[in-house]
């Protein structure tokens, strides 16, 4: 068992200024700011708050302007934010981006389809009179 006296030529290192240290070798700590507590979740959505919005954004037109709303303002908290950024970015996958795409396939495929339609539509007009 090691025993180690107190040595009165070497200083105490708790009790040291700054310059001290450096001149003994010790090395420079500085201090980091100690983050403030904003008691505990200050800003969080509740959980009613968050049935409140799972319903609003099932309503078709109402839920999207919610979407846009909650994405772009400041005062929405940060959670609420990314659920309507994600919701508004999944939208576009799944609804507008296959939208597109549907319009253009009959866009190119109309002259295909007119050319099978029409003559049915030529003999419906000689079984019923529309005018």
């Amino acid at each position: 068992m090691a025993y180690y006296s107190y040595n009165p030529y070497q200083p105490d290192g708790n009790k040291m200024n700054m310059e001290q240290r450096s001149q003994y070798g010790y090395a420079r700590t500085e201090s980091r700011p100690v983050p403030q507590r904003l008691g505990k979740f200050s800003n969080a959505v509740t959980t009613t708050q968050w049935i409140g919005t799972i319903f609003l954004t099932a309503i078709p037109l109402v839920g999207l302007v919610c979407l846009f709303y909650w994405a772009f303002t400041d005062s929405t908290s940060p959670s609420k934010v990314n659920y309507a950024r994600a919701l508004l970015i999944l939208t576009l996958i799944f609804v507008v981006i296959p939208l597109i795409a549907g319009i253009i396939v009959c866009y190119i495929m109309w002259p295909a389809v007119a050319a099978k339609i029409m003559p049915i539509l030529d003999q419906l007009k000689g079984i019923v009179k529309l005018g």
